[in-house]
């Protein structure tokens, strides 16, 4: 049989069930804490994400997507979609290296053997591999329909790249 002071606390655990006490209700909110997590953005997916990272490392994200969109010069969506890639992987790359950096620094010269560095080194090659797919798979797109064209006879789509 339950005590008074237990029905008394469960009494009070439901009325802060129904008060909703449990996180933000808001979508500002839900956005702010959706980055409380980010500890060094290997793996961050949303354009807000790499934003917060950008301020952290001192490079803008979105410079660089324009910079790539101006050397790439996307013409469809699959274009588009490979160059955001690439200008994700390139710019995992920069952060890889300022968090290298941090480590260098921390451990005085010698960045330190732990599990941190260990995946800074997995996920380095993995972001290199993920950045010269994304490369090797434009080209190839670019090249096939240049072949087309060739057998076509048409004008080239891409006027800078062909």
């Amino acid at each position: 049989m339950s005590t008074p002071s237990q029905i008394e606390n469960r009494k009070s655990k439901i009325e802060n069930g129904r008060k909703g006490i449990g996180g933000p209700k808001t979508p500002e909110g839900r956005r702010r804490v959706s980055l409380n997590a980010i500890k060094h953005g290997y793996y961050a997916k949303t354009d807000q994400a790499m934003e917060v990272l950008a301020e952290k490392i001192g490079s803008d994200y979105n410079e660089l997507l324009a910079e790539l969109r101006a050397h790439f010069k996307p013409c469809d969506a699959l274009e588009e979609l490979l160059v955001r890639r690439i200008s994700r992987a390139a710019w995992r790359t920069f952060l890889t290296e300022a968090v290298e950096n941090k480590e260098l620094v921390k451990f005085g010269g010698m960045p330190g053997l732990t599990a941190s560095y260990g995946d800074m080194i997995k996920n380095e090659r993995y972001i290199d591999i993920q950045l010269h797919r994304a490369l090797y798979a434009l080209e190839r797109k670019r090249s096939s329909e240049r072949m087309l064209r060739n057998k076509l006879n048409l004008l080239p789509i891409h006027e800078g790249n062909s």
